[in-house]
């Protein structure tokens, strides 16, 4: 092979590795599908009656449910954990602990034991 047909064989060998791993990154995903994917948000159920109950996602494991009658409420803290699209709850009350199972769909997060949906703010 002469000199120019092997530069050109391997510049097209060092083309074709360039261009099979130039892929996407996969460790670099932003589609974030655990409990971070929650921190910050506040979801929000009520109000028809005056009554109304809140969860804010303050960390990845960290939660506070708030529940009010127009304007009296009160707020509790507990924890949490979630990998898409269920989650689990543990609120700590003045009286028991309240443990429950979410479902986030799109903008709604509903608790199973609450019956309630909560829609995001």
């Amino acid at each position: 092979m002469n000199t120019m047909k092997k530069i050109a064989v391997l510049f097209f060998v060092a083309a074709t590795l360039f261009a099979t791993s130039c892929g996407k990154d996969d460790t670099n995903n932003t589609n974030n599908t655990g409990s971070d994917s929650l921190t910050g948000t506040t979801w929000r159920a009520g109000e028809t009656t005056g009554e109304w109950a809140t969860i804010q996602f303050t960390s990845s494991t960290a939660v506070t449910y708030t529940e009010g009658l127009r304007e009296e409420y009160v707020s509790f803290n507990g924890t949490y954990t979630y990998t898409a699209p269920n989650g689990t709850i543990h609120i700590v009350t003045e009286e028991d602990p309240m443990d429950g199972h979410f479902t986030v769909n799109g903008s709604s997060l509903y608790v199973s034991e609450l019956d309630l949906t909560f829609i995001r703010q």
